[in-house]
């Protein structure tokens, strides 16, 4: 598509400033319940995105109906968008970072599997976890890939392009033993290549599903806690918005002011890095065409930055880091560098502690302005060194400040989530847990 074309429509229409985007998607997912075939999609869509600036006024018009008749039409619903707004908020059609850097264009091409051998390979994972145990049941697997292409053009000569490609398997099960029943998922993701490990993602699920039935309470107390790498994922995911630009402008997180200062513990460092080759997206711009950068957000419990994108770095007088995502301000990777602690030495160094694999309720029991949350917990009662029983009903309530300023022992297991957030598991020092 002639973006450009675009371009010199607008600026001969009166805009001073004009940024066009164009994305196109292709996607197949499916879904199997009880080894029955629920859902079968295969999805094709293109937008079209043109952000203009109008007497001094910016906004946005997107569409799916991309067609070179439709555009004087949208740049007419532009400028009258531009000229019902009445505010002052700053804004910028971005010119361009001196330097980009190249991320690898190295993906497997997932469309060269046939859906046969993609639907037998879930057929495969099912038949695998159902044999691991008769009580096993309910058993789900979703299968989803993804590929996106876009390009950006701007009136300031910006013309940058990106490709993400990546599909992942997705498995669930119940397991029901008498009046107890316990659920569990796992997940694999790939984007370089298409050796799924189902054998692994069953061992996983069904290790998990086993291993929690009749689950006892505790007393309630103080513990030594264990939180697994999963739950890690998810509380760092959900407090990401402490170190946004924006919660810093709404005065809705407590580290606005404290760039520079020892937050975190000294064992706490953040790491957001937009070309980790682990993971399986890489970026080289973000939405805005800000060049992205690999950037310490926290280094040995001292916090260096907040993310931005173009309009709150304006606003706080600060550089864009290359966080402008999806209108606001995001990750790419992040990662909670990790130890040199196996988990089996994790565990095998308490006396009297408790391993959480699962933390339900977080974003209901959260308050990111102060860091509050609280859930209800599962996992294992550690004795002695050793996994005792499986613990369940039990509630977690800490701050997400307090918490990194209380881990003994960071592991080596690094796991990372769909989202792209990376953690091993931590020890913690204590915690209050409301059991019976």
């Amino acid at each position: 598509m002639k973006l450009q074309k675009i371009i010199a429509l607008a600026l001969a229409k009166g805009f001073s400033e004009v940024e066009v985007s164009y994305s196109r998607n292709s996607s197949v997912s499916f879904e199997l319940f009880e080894r029955k075939l629920e859902k079968n999609e295969i999805s094709i869509s293109s937008g079209l995105t043109i952000r203009g600036v109008y007497q001094g006024h910016i906004s946005t018009v997107s569409t799916e109906n991309i067609s070179e008749k439709e555009f004087d039409v949208l740049l007419d619903r532009l400028k009258d968008s531009c000229l019902a707004i009445t505010s002052n908020e700053p804004f910028l059609i971005f010119e361009g970072s001196p330097k980009y850097t190249k991320v690898s264009t190295k993906s497997f091409d997932f469309t060269s599997v046939s859906q046969s051998e993609k639907l037998d390979r879930a057929y495969k994972l099912n038949d695998l976890i159902v044999s691991k145990d008769k009580r096993i049941e309910k058993v789900e697997i979703s299968y989803s890939e993804a590929k996106s292409e876009s390009e950006m053009y701007n009136s300031k000569g910006l013309n940058l392009k990106k490709k993400k490609v990546y599909a992942y398997y997705v498995a669930s099960a119940v397991i029901k033993d008498g009046e107890d029943s316990r659920d569990n998922y796992e997940y694999e993701v790939k984007s370089k290549d298409n050796d799924f490990n189902i054998a692994n993602i069953a061992e996983e699920l069904t290790y998990g599903l086993i291993s929690q039935l009749h689950p006892q309470q505790i007393p309630s107390g103080e513990y030594a806690v264990l939180l697994d790498n999963r739950v890690v994922n998810d509380i760092v995911g959900a407090f990401f918005s402490m170190f946004s630009g924006y919660s810093a402008i709404r005065n809705l997180t407590l580290l606005k002011d404290k760039i520079g200062e020892k937050v975190f513990g000294d064992n706490i460092t953040l790491i957001d890095d937009p070309f980790d080759s682990n993971s399986f997206s890489q970026e080289s711009f973000d939405d805005e065409g800000v060049a992205c950068q690999k950037r310490t957000l926290v280094e040995k419990g001292v916090l260096k930055t907040l993310f931005h994108n173009l309009k709150t770095s304006i606003m706080l007088k600060t550089e864009p880091t290359g966080h402008g995502f999806g209108g606001g301000v995001s990750f790419t990777n992040l990662l909670l560098t990790p130890g040199t602690t196996p988990l089996k030495e994790l565990i095998a160094s308490l006396k009297d502690g408790v391993y959480v694999t699962s933390l339900a309720g977080l974003h209901a029991g959260l308050n990111p302005v102060s860091g509050d949350f609280s859930g209800q917990v599962s996992g294992y009662k550690i004795e002695n060194g050793s996994i005792a029983y499986p613990v369940s009903l039990l509630v977690l309530a800490d701050n997400f400040i307090t918490l990194l300023n209380k881990v003994e022992v960071l592991g080596n297991d690094v796991r990372r989530s769909l989202s792209g957030v990376a953690s091993p598991s931590l020890l913690i020092k204590a915690c209050k847990i409301a059991g019976k």
